[in-house]
């Protein structure tokens, strides 16, 4: 993904659909009927926005940075 942003000038992508970040990600949202997350990736690095709900099994199981409106 991070070429393909490169190799099209793409400075970041925004992923909001539960099922494109799952995809991506393999992290399942919770109620994929609310926006309880967002994927932000850019050629340097991948950015997972949620709130604390998701903070501690982001942090130990995956290879995101990771951002909360609860930090």
């Amino acid at each position: 993904m991070k070429k393909n942003l490169l190799n099209n000038n793409i400075q970041a992508l925004l992923i909001t659909n539960p099922d494109n970040i799952f995809y991506l990600s393999g992290i399942l949202l919770q109620n994929p009927s609310e926006r309880e997350a967002y994927l932000l990736l850019t050629p340097k690095k991948n950015l997972f926005i949620t709130d604390a709900r998701f903070t501690f099994g982001v942090k130990n199981k995956y290879s995101f940075s990771l951002s909360s409106s609860d930090e």
